[in-house]
Parts: C-alpha cells; structure tokens; sequence
C-alpha cells in the first residue's frame, strides 16, 4: 500500500506555490480572510488536480490504495457523507427487483432512497429494549426462499448504537439465491482496522463507510466501496447524478489521509486509550451506571438506570465544557477517539461522580415499535393531511418521522400513531415535522 498522501499533497503543493488563481472558488485561497487558513487548499479541478467524476490522477491514486486498504475491489470517494453513498446503492441496483430487506431502525437515508425509487422495504426482525432498537441477530427464515422480486438486503452495521451483525451468515443465506448484500457502515469505518470479522469487506456486494464519524476526516466525507463489478457501470452513474460537480476537496483529501493514518493512530494511543476508557467506566459504575454491550470500542452507550435524567447530566457536563454526541432521558452516547486520554478522561469522570442521582421511572417503556396497518408504500401513495402532533394518536403516519440524531424514524409511514411516539417528539431536532404537524394518511369521510 502507497502510503503518499496523494491528494493532500497535491494541495500543499499548490498552497505553497505563488500561482495567480483565476478559477473557482471566490475566496483564490486568501489566507486573510476569516477561516482563512484553510483557503489555500481548497481548490477546483484543474491540470494538476484530478477530477472525481473521471478520476485518473492523485484522486484515482488515493481510491486504489483506498480500496487496498479497506478489501473493495473498487471505491469512491464521496463528499455528500454516508446519505449519498445508500442512495447511490440503491440506484444501482434498482433494476433488480422491487424489494428489499431492511432493518426497522435503518438510518432515514435508506427509506429515503427507496421511497424515490419505488422499491419496497420488508423489515427485518428487530427488538425495542427500553428504548433502544437491537437488531434481532439474523433470523433465517426471513432470509430463505425470497421470491424473485427481492433485490437482497440493505443491512445498517453496526447501528447507532454500536451492535453489528454477522455479516458473513447473511451473505451466505443471501448469496446462495443470487441477491445482493449492501451495507450502510455509516458508523463501521473503522472496523477494518479493529474488527475486521465485523467489517463488510469480505461478504458485502456494495457497502459505504461513514469516513468523518470515526476517522480523521471532515465532516461529510465518506466512502463507497464495490465488489460486485458488474455493478460498477450503474455506480459511477449514479454518483453522476447524485453528487455535486464541485466536490471539496479538503474533504476528499481527508477521507484519504483518514484511512491511511487511523491504523498507525490506534497503535501509537491503544493503551493510552484503554486506560482512559476505564477511567470513565470505573465512575460510572461508582454512580450505578451501566454501560451497554457494544460491538465498537469507541461507543459508550450508557444507560442511566432511572437514576437521572439525560438532560440534566449533560447540562452538567456540558457546564464543564464536555460534550456529548446524544442524549435522551434514558441514555447517553459517547463517541471517542483513539486519542482520548487520561487527562480527558479524569475530566469527565470529576464530573460523572459529582452527579446527583435518584431512582425515578423511566421515560421510554415501551418496548416494541408502533402497530402497522398499512405497507409502507400504500401509506406513501395515499392521500395525507398534516395534523397537530398532540392530536395524532390513532393516525397511520405518512413521512417518516424521527429525531436526529440518531436519524432513524421513530415512525414509518403505515404505522400508527400512539402517546408513547408522541411524546418522544415533542423536542427539539426532529425530522418530518412541519412545525408542531406531522403528516397522517388522510381519513375517508363516511357517507
């Protein structure tokens, strides 16, 4: 494996330079300006630089090692995050069938993508356990005997939450009857590097890795990899509908570099890192906490017991200057690095041990996903109206309605509405509300 930073150098080199820019973009890399720093490198396609649409340059050079790295046959840098790399897969392989497997909780990315191409979601077993969707780890008789009109599997893993699925089991079931497996590693990049048994290299047809969740990679930046090549065709065509034809590229540097430096990162901090990670479990545990099985080394998912709520640790933490990625009433979300060290560590753990806490009811008790009546695409092409959120109970929804993060709906379209949902959307930071309404399959009026 080439371990030149192709594209970053490219950059550096031309930042160096005294070039007069008379192209894109408006800023021609003026350092003064605020953010500046960064203006230097971020440049057009120009002789030098390569162009991701046609990549045969420092781009084509970086996906090669890329693909080296990470087992592909072939992959693509993407600049539109993990949500452009799931609608690509599946516009590659729309041709194949009109359905396809998918789990309750995927990310809104994937319902999305179906929905806009006509493909049907049959959902596969999955699990609420106090508030927490698990998936249900393969259930074969889902997977046996698909008819024909099944394309295969989109299977998100590992979740949210950091539990995976054996891939290689639902390959095999999935393979043997001639459909695909994709994958929506959005969470999973760096699992090639420290659960390589996990990672889809050697069972997926089509998989994307969300690079900037857990490399050293801009936001937005990601990866989709191929080893169906008889797909390839239908990839690059849909990255060229799907994509900007002005891809960063700052980012596109960073997925490169991301990849080539985790492994190298990971071994020069590991037992730093391990240390740390048992300072703030050992806190945890001092206050009743629990941290929840997980299938990644860089989640910490904790579950808060009904000892306090997540609003009012994070207040705390936050007061002292620590933020977390997610937080409910029920749990909280950690997401380190391989860089997080003692000294941040003792930090959080001051903080944890401060906690005041008190047994108190749960908030998320209900452990199963709303009731269906409709399918999903019936729910989708019927006739719909927007309702005050307060007064849904009892609709079937109509959009997906969910809150980000974690970006997986709490309700599809075709379930219905009840007060367990409804109060769970009654914060911040949703998606498929219009205000304080959302979308509810419209009721026939009785004659």
């Amino acid at each position: 494996m080439n371990k030149e930073f192709h594209i970053a150098n490219c950059l550096a080199n031309y930042a160096k330079s005294d070039a007069i820019r008379l192209h894109m973009p408006g800023h021609k890399g003026d350092a003064t300006c605020p953010l500046g720093e960064f203006f230097p490198y971020d440049i057009t396609e120009l002789s030098f630089s390569d162009n991701l649409a046609d990549a045969n340059g420092v781009i084509a050079r970086a996906q090669k090692d890329i693909a080296q790295i990470c087992g592909a046959k072939k992959s693509f840098i993407l600049t539109g995050g993990s949500s452009l790399g799931v609608l690509s897969m599946v516009y590659a392989v729309k041709n194949r069938g009109k359905k396809m497997l998918v789990a309750r909780s995927s990310h809104k990315s994937v319902l999305n993508a179906l929905t806009l191409l006509g493909i049907e979601p049959i959902f596969l077993n999955e699990q609420i356990i106090n508030g927490l969707p698990q998936p249900v780890f393969e259930n074969k008789s889902e997977l046996e005997n698909l008819d024909n009109d099944v394309i295969g599997a989109l299977i998100t893993s590992p979740n949210y939450y950091g539990r995976a699925f054996n891939l290689k089991n639902i390959a095999n079931i999935l393979h043997s009857q001639g459909k695909l497996l994709l994958v929506d590693g959005a969470h999973g990049s760096h699992f090639v590097f420290d659960n390589p048994t996990l990672y889809p290299a050697n069972f997926a047809d089509l998989w994307v890795d969300g690079a900037h969740k857990t490399l050293y990679t801009l936001t937005q930046g990601a990866i989709l990899h191929l080893n169906e090549l008889s797909l390839e065709n239908e990839i690059k065509n849909a990255l060229s509908i799907f994509s900007t034809s002005s891809p960063n590229y700052p980012i596109m540097a960073s997925v490169e570099s991301g990849v080539k430096t985790f492994c190298n990162i990971k071994e020069k901090n590991l037992s730093e890192f391990k240390r740390a990670k048992q300072i703030v479990e050992n806190a945890l545990k001092a206050k009743g906490f629990c941290v929840i099985e997980s299938d990644d080394v860089l989640k910490m998912t904790i579950d808060l017991s009904g000892l306090i709520k997540g609003e009012e640790i994070v207040k705390l933490l936050e007061s002292n200057n620590i933020y977390v990625e997610l937080y409910n009433d029920d749990y909280l979300l950690l997401m380190l690095s391989y860089k997080f060290n003692q000294k941040s560590a003792n930090r959080v753990a001051d903080v944890i041990l401060k906690v005041n806490t008190a047994k108190r009811e749960r908030a998320f008790l209900k452990n199963h996903f709303p009731q269906r009546k409709l399918s999903y695409t019936k729910a989708i092409s019927s006739k719909s109206e927007l309702v005050e959120i307060v007064n849904a109970n009892g609709r079937i929804c109509a959009e997906s309605v969910g809150i980000f993060p974690p970006c997986y709906p709490l309700i599809l379209p075709g379930e219905v509405f009840d007060n367990s949902v409804i109060s769970r959307l009654l914060v911040e930071n949703t998606f498929g509300c219009y205000g304080s309404k959302v979308k509810v399959v419209k009721e026939e009026k009785e004659c």
